[in-house]
C-alpha cells in the first residue's frame, strides 16, 4: 500500500479524491502512486518515499541523469486539474463538449467538473493499460 499526501491545491478529484481536510490517500498499486506523484499534486509519504530516495542515490546515477536539462527545455504547463478548477460553468461545459464528454444531468459546476475529471482519469488509465 502506498501512502500519498496532497501537497498542491485545495482538492484533487481524479483517480483518487483528496482535500485540505483529508490530504492523505492510499493506493495499492505502485503504477497508480507514480502517476499521482507525477501530477505534482501529491508526494509519497513514509517508508516507500525513503526507499525511492535510496533507489535514486546520486552516487549510483550517471552524470547525465543528475544534470538533465529536459525539464528546462519543456515549457511548464499548468496541470489540467488546476486549469479546469479555474473555469466557469459555461467554460467547463464547452470543454466537455469539445472533448466529447457527456454531461447530461449535471446541474452545477461541481457536477460538470467531476464528470470531466472522471473522464480524464479513465482516459489516463486506458492509455496506461495500452502502454503495458
Amino acid at each position: 500500500m502506498y501512502h500519498l499526501r496532497l501537497i498542491k491545491g485545495k482538492s484533487y478529484w481524479g483517480i483518487v479524491k483528496a482535500s485540505e481536510k483529508e490530504p492523505d490517500v492510499f493506493v495499492p498499486e505502485k503504477e497508480k502512486a507514480d502517476r499521482l506523484v507525477k501530477t505534482g499534486f501529491f508526494t509519497l509519504v513514509g517508508e516507500e518515499a525513503e526507499q525511492e530516495v535510496e533507489q535514486k542515490n546520486p552516487d549510483d546515477m550517471e552524470s547525465t541523469e543528475l544534470f538533465s536539462d529536459e525539464a528546462e527545455d519543456e515549457p511548464q504547463e499548468k496541470p489540467i486539474i488546476m486549469e479546469l478548477q479555474g473555469m466557469t460553468k459555461a467554460e467547463l461545459a464547452e470543454y466537455a463538449d469539445k472533448k466529447g464528454i457527456d454531461i447530461t444531468g449535471c446541474k452545477t459546476k461541481d457536477d460538470i467538473f467531476q464528470r470531466v475529471i472522471d473522464a480524464i482519469a479513465r482516459a489516463d488509465e486506458a492509455r496506461a493499460a495500452i502502454r503495458e
